[in-house]
């Protein structure tokens, strides 16, 4: 599980502050996953 920056759209997901993971994306560089899904 890799934090996500908090500068990036990943600091503003519904899994809050640093709850989700980073995955890698061509399209957008990388998307927000949460946890569990």
């Amino acid at each position: 599980m890799l934090p996500c920056p908090f500068e990036s759209p990943c600091a503003r997901n519904p899994c809050g502050l640093g709850e989700c993971e980073a995955v890698p994306s061509l399209i957008h560089g990388y998307l927000c996953r949460c946890p569990g899904n």
